[in-house]
């Protein structure tokens, strides 16, 4: 996140959501350009998914499967992630987003700009074949019982 942060090119909005051990040091980059938020709603956060050109996930650790995937893509909004991460294949196997490098930060975003509008209903598409309750319950019972 710090990292993140270290490079967010000036002129382009960043809401931060959510708190943890990092928020003293994460307030110091507070701006007209980037927001911290802290902690909100769930229906809060649905929301500014919703309004969003699209969700940022830094995250360079493998999660299990970080709830925040699945609930950008109900709201229809793309994902800016970069590897090594869980994410950012997703977003390579399922054309959700784009996956990139903080070196090049600026240029990303640019193009997420562009591209980022064109994929909405793509990336609502994706939930609703795959992520939604009706769907993900059953797959995740058959990825269960082939451990058994």
């Amino acid at each position: 996140m710090l990292e993140l942060l270290r490079k967010w090119p000036k002129g382009h909005r960043l809401i931060l959501v959510g708190s943890g051990d990092l928020e003293d040091e994460v307030r110091s980059f507070a701006s007209d350009d980037v927001i911290l938020m802290g902690a909100v709603s769930r229906g809060q956060l649905l929301t500014l998914m919703q309004d969003a050109v699209g969700v940022v996930f830094p995250s360079r650790c493998f999660e299990g499967f970080p709830l925040v995937y699945p609930e950008a893509l109900s709201a229809g909004t793309p994902i800016l992630t970069w590897e090594p991460n869980v994410v950012s294949r997703l977003v390579s196997s399922e054309l959700t987003g784009l996956v990139g490098g903080l070196e090049d930060i600026g240029n990303l975003l640019d193009h997420a700009y562009e591209f980022f509008p064109r994929i909405r209903a793509h990336c609502r598409t994706v939930y609703e074949e795959k992520y939604t309750e009706k769907k993900w319950i059953p797959a995740l019972g058959t990825v269960y019982q082939s451990i058994l």
